[in-house]
């Protein structure tokens, strides 16, 4: 489990929650945070992992696809 410290602003708020979730479902999950006056919602797609589509890790880097296209 990762540490949680109290954010700073909103940016920070954000990614800490972003990593709770992505702690829980992994990295091949889409995360939709909204947050307004009457609270925050999350929307996520868990996308199974699959060799066929390129995808983008949570450091940023892009893993090849099957036909090795980036």
């Amino acid at each position: 489990m990762i540490s949680i410290k109290k954010p700073q602003n909103r940016t920070e708020a954000a990614n800490t929650i972003l990593k709770l979730l992505k702690e829980f479902w992994g990295d091949c999950v889409s995360v939709k945070i909204v947050a307004n006056s009457s609270g925050i919602d999350f929307e996520t797609i868990e996308k199974p992992f699959t060799i066929d589509y390129s995808m983008r890790t949570i450091n940023g880097n892009w893993l090849p696809r099957k036909d090795g296209d980036t």
